[in-house]
């Protein structure tokens, strides 16, 4: 039940959201020292205005004093996520490094390496140096690595707290714009920051008019926002504030024509920008 919200957990484990939240109250109970740990990182962090983790690698956050919310709770995220999240890291580097010693204090040659994910610096460098590798998974190079289906609006997004849910959706964030600026991407340009955020809306919009067409050849009824968990597991619903009120009667593709149609003014179709 690590940083997951009530809605979430009923929907993973087939309960409803009260028995999911019962559960979670019982399990901080007798696990007292997992709730105090979430909350107490938090509020170290922003006193200290930054995360660590075990090894002393540090994650500076002055999103915890934005007057935006949804930055202030991105970096309420990332503070309950980094220490653990990030001392893992560590761990693997360093285990890296003594395998690698070891190997070379015995002396012994490593006829080919095998690797879970390699990225093309990596494949570039095994090649230099003469090394045979073989990956499960290979990435090109890359500055981030972000879960794509988290930036499609009702389909994915983070969780938010302190939000109602609404029709069994889940309020979340997506991280781009409209909703909001992704100023995590630190050296990328801001045009190319836009022109991502409209391919994730263009992207959203045209899996959700394919899934409208298809309820409505089907079914014969409209798939609206209030009926998109018959087409969609967990859906998201993006949070644009408490005075923000959604029509449920409406497909899901009218608010994402208004994204874009907002979008547009800022990112300019013509223009072609690279994150």
């Amino acid at each position: 039940v690590y940083g997951i919200s009530p809605f979430s957990l009923s929907q993973d484990i087939g309960v409803t959201v009260a028995e999911a939240k019962e559960y979670m109250e019982r399990y901080f109970s007798t696990y007292s020292g997992v709730h105090a740990y979430m909350s107490g990182v938090v509020e170290q962090a922003k006193q200290d205005g930054y995360v660590s983790t075990l090894m002393g690698r540090r994650r500076w956050l002055p999103e915890l004093h934005s007057s935006n919310f949804n930055n202030r709770s991105f970096g309420e995220r990332v503070a309950l996520n980094m220490p653990i999240q990030g001392t893992a890291a560590d761990i693997i580097k360093l285990a890296m490094i003594r395998v690698r010693n070891r190997l070379k204090e015995e002396g012994l040659a490593t006829q080919r390496l095998i690797v879970a994910v390699m990225s093309g610096y990596g494949r570039d460098l095994m090649y230099v140096q003469g090394r045979k590798v073989d990956c499960e998974y290979f990435i090109p190079n890359l500055h981030y690595w972000m879960t794509e289906s988290l930036l499609y609006p009702f389909l994915g997004g983070d969780s938010i707290g302190g939000r109602t849910t609404r029709e069994h959706m889940l309020p979340s964030i997506n991280l781009i714009l409209p909703y909001f600026y992704p100023n995590f991407l630190a050296d990328a340009t801001e045009a190319g920051i836009r022109d991502l955020s409209r391919t994730a809306l263009e992207n959203a919009y045209d899996i959700l008019r394919a899934l409208e067409q298809e309820h409505q050849n089907i079914y014969n009824t409209a798939l609206t926002l209030g009926r998109l968990g018959q087409a969609v597991h967990q859906p998201r619903l993006p949070d644009k504030g408490a005075s923000m009120q959604y029509d449920f009667s409406l497909p899901p593709s009218a608010y994402l024509e208004d994204d874009l149609a907002q979008a547009s003014r800022i990112c300019p179709k013509e223009a072609h920008y690279e994150v």
